[in-house]
């Protein structure tokens, strides 16, 4: 009679390594499983968001599977010929390739706020220091900028010849014996401007605004502390500041039209329109609204005023064109199309006669940036990261 003699269980052979790839295999294979059960448990909204039926919702269901397969095949393939390492980065690159800025790197104070190059290649975010990135890359360009405090605004400045990043901040302490603020302004490439920057501000700083055609607008608390001063400079051309217009209560926001012909200013007296193209600008200004959050001017024209509870379309006379009902609006954005800040968290794009659409921010945002065009959304989440959003 013959005995067989058993060898000890598979998993008492194997070493502690194998153990680890195995652990490594099944944690894999258990992320790849939850990616489709995202999907799966996901599918009731999708259809509801997207008004598409059963058939739609199983078809793609199917095509996700079928393509598991075939991609498992496709770099099961490349992984031999290429190794897996190479294997792995062209997986992430999928997934991670099509243009769309996941994130910033985080500035060594945070991220304060944000503007786009006119052309949407550059993105300028400022804390204490004002930094620009190239778009989609993250990557940074040039050197970053230290300002006399945290960045109060940064704006695009599309002057011909004269491109800008231009950076606003108050004094170290924002109180008159501290030191005075500055208007400073790097190229797009992040190369160092000279004269006529840095302009010198009053340590409370001052609210800018750039027109179409290059013009940067300064608005300065008065000699007086009643008022505010709007001064104009033609970058690339001028050196100093000219004198514009001064309006009544202490500046929060200054807008122009798209032809610069018209602008409007914010304080806490009210808001206000000028032309600062007439021959007499300070003579042109004129009361429009009482006090409220903000203020921008669309494409179209239209004075956009924000409140805590509306979001309202003037015309250039005054009149009422729509208004939106809002929870707490808080930031206003308008060129082709008109982003509103409602609440800590939630990001609207308001469409033609005030249709809304929300963007998912996840998380508090403390800034939001829109390009010219209007297709690219950059908002500043948690104060450490930037979220780009695409839209059609």
């Amino acid at each position: 009679m013959s005995t067989v003699t058993l060898g000890a269980p598979w998993y008492r052979e194997i070493t502690r390594d194998q153990w680890r790839v195995l652990a490594a295999a099944k944690a894999g294979w258990m992320l790849d499983a939850m990616d489709f059960m995202l999907y799966a448990m996901a599918i009731g909204q999708l259809r509801t968001y997207f008004g598409f039926g059963d058939a739609t919702a199983g078809m793609l269901g199917t095509v996700t599977l079928v393509m598991s397969g075939v991609g498992g095949i496709l770099f099961g393939y490349l992984a031999d010929r290429l190794g897996r390492t190479r294997a792995l980065m062209g997986t992430i690159a999928l997934f991670s390739g099509d243009g769309a800025l996941r994130a910033l790197p985080k500035l060594r104070a945070g991220i304060a706020h944000l503007a786009f190059s006119d052309d949407g290649k550059q993105l300028a975010g400022g804390g204490v220091n004002l930094s620009i990135f190239a778009v989609p890359q993250g990557s940074p360009l040039g050197v970053a900028l230290d300002l006399t405090s945290p960045a109060t605004q940064v704006l695009f400045a599309p002057a011909p010849g004269a491109r800008a990043f231009v950076a606003t901040s108050k004094g170290p302490t924002g109180l008159p014996g501290g030191g005075g603020g500055a208007v400073n302004a790097r190229a797009p490439d992040g190369v160092v401007l000279g004269a006529p920057f840095p302009i010198v501000t009053p340590a409370a700083g001052a609210i800018i605004a750039v027109t179409e055609a290059g013009e940067l607008y300064v608005g300065t608390p008065g000699a007086d502390g009643g008022t505010t001063d709007i001064e104009v400079l033609r970058l690339g051309v001028e050196r100093t500041l000219r004198a514009v217009a001064r309006v009544p209560g202490a500046a929060r926001a200054l807008a122009f039209d798209r032809t610069g012909t018209l602008g409007a200013i914010l304080t806490d007296q009210g808001v206000y329109r000028f032309e600062p193209k007439d021959g007499d600008p300070p003579k042109t200004v004129s009361r429009m609204l009482g006090p409220v959050r903000d203020i921008a001017f669309g494409q179209d024209g239209a004075l956009y005023a924000l409140e805590a509870n509306r979001l309202t379309a003037l015309d250039r006379g005054g009149a009422v064109l729509w208004s939106v009902p809002l929870t707490d609006g808080r930031r206003l954005l308008a060129a082709a199309r008109t982003v509103v800040l409602d609440g800590p968290d939630r990001l609207l794009v308001v469409g033609p006669g005030g249709a809304l659409d929300e963007l998912g921010a996840g998380g508090a945002v403390q800034d939001v940036a829109m390009s010219l065009g209007g297709r690219r959304i950059a908002a500043v989440v948690d104060s450490k990261r930037a979220l780009l959003f695409e839209l059609p």
